[in-house]
């Protein structure tokens, strides 16, 4: 968190790869707050397996040609976000960049891309079956970027029946950030490659973005400027300065949570859903996690269901 990583040439500044190439397995991973205005490295995130990802608020420049700021080769999965971000400067690949997805809820907002070659997003086919995967993207410009494999680059490979998606890409500024192919403009690309299913060749929501391709608003009047991969593209804005404006939030850390429907007895075998109340109201993170004292007596599930077992005293504790 809060470094100033000037002048590094590594591939990654984290790197999940021990030095005989073998493949890291990471859980959790925060990248918050660093600063480069002269980053060397072929990729600023390189990992192979991770679940779950926060990196946010971070600002990298870069001097030389890096292949992406995230890159896994592997799988990622989990509770994964990309907010806040600035990436500028000759990128060769992505801005995120993902072989493949488990099962994932993945946030990417408010973030600035600029002079990215090949994509701003892009993550790959699905490992896991009965796989339900969301991508919110929400609230990015992307500048001059994506002009080989298109700006959005979301695939389906390896979804089946039982697996879902959805891909939300909403109030988004797309500035000379486009693929011509065949006289069409395209800003995302057809997710159907590889993938057994015909339900998944359309899964974007591009509703309420902004389009501008050589200093003119562009008015996408069909889905062939979606690669006929959109489920909606609704309410383009005609002028950039019509859009809602965003701005960060910092983080507002919770300090204190009650549990709102106390109980003293249940009988053997019972159950009682717990409640419960985060201090301050405006807290950005209202994760809540139960333990008990006692599993013999009763246990207590991640939502805070309690199942009594046994005679005997446990204590449940939310934390």
């Amino acid at each position: 968190k809060y470094c100033v990583i000037n002048g590094t040439s590594s591939d990654g500044i984290i790197h999940s790869l021990d030095d005989k190439n073998n493949p890291g397995y990471v859980n959790n991973v925060k990248f918050i707050g660093n600063y480069s205005t002269n980053y060397k490295g072929n990729r600023v995130l390189h990992l192979t397996f991770v679940n779950g990802l926060d990196a946010s608020n971070n600002y990298i420049q870069t001097t030389g040609a890096p292949y992406d700021f995230l890159n896994v080769q592997g799988v990622i999965s989990g509770e994964c976000i990309f907010k806040d971000n600035t990436f500028i400067g000759g990128s060769n690949q992505s801005f995120l960049y993902a072989i493949n997805v488990g099962e994932i809820n993945c946030l990417i907002q408010g973030n600035y891309v600029d002079d990215v070659f090949c994509t701003c997003v892009d993550f790959r086919g699905t490992t896991i079956a009965n796989a339900h995967n969301v991508f919110n993207i929400l609230n990015n410009t992307f500048k001059n970027s994506g002009s080989d494999w298109r700006p959005i680059r979301i695939r389906t490979a390896g979804y089946t029946t039982g697996c879902s998606i959805e891909v939300n890409v909403n109030y988004n500024k797309f500035i000379d950030s486009y693929v011509t192919v065949d006289n069409q403009i395209t800003f995302v690309n057809n997710p159907s490659s590889g993938s057994v299913a015909a339900e998944f060749d359309a899964i974007y929501n591009m509703d309420n973005n902004y389009y501008e391709v050589n200093g003119a608003p562009v008015i996408p009047d069909s889905n062939a400027y979606f690669g006929n991969a959109a489920k909606s593209w609704a309410n383009t804005y005609e002028n950039e300065n019509d859009m809602p404006a965003y701005s960060a939030q910092s983080e507002v850390k919770p300090t204190s949570v009650e549990i709102t429907n106390k109980i003293t007895a249940l009988d053997a075998y019972d159950t009682y859903q717990l409640t419960f109340k985060i201090g301050p109201d405006d807290a950005t993170n209202k994760k809540v996690a139960f333990k008990s004292d006692n599993s013999k007596a009763a246990v207590v599930s991640s939502a805070g269901l309690i199942s009594a077992k046994s005679g005997g005293t446990a204590v449940i504790t939310a934390y």
